[in-house]
């Protein structure tokens, strides 16, 4: 999963750059705790 890819719909677009970070040194197992943590919905999250 590509976080370039995806695109949030909602407030929560800087919580998303900053994922972005994130993410790259953590393993993709974690990304919901991660998302969940930066307050995400992944209602807000579509992937293009």
């Amino acid at each position: 999963s590509n976080i370039n890819s995806l695109i949030v719909k909602g407030p929560s677009i800087n919580s998303l750059i900053l994922s972005e970070e994130i993410l790259k040194e953590n393993r993709l197992e974690d990304i919901n705790l991660i998302l969940t943590s930066l307050d995400i919905s992944p209602g807000e999250i579509i992937s293009t």
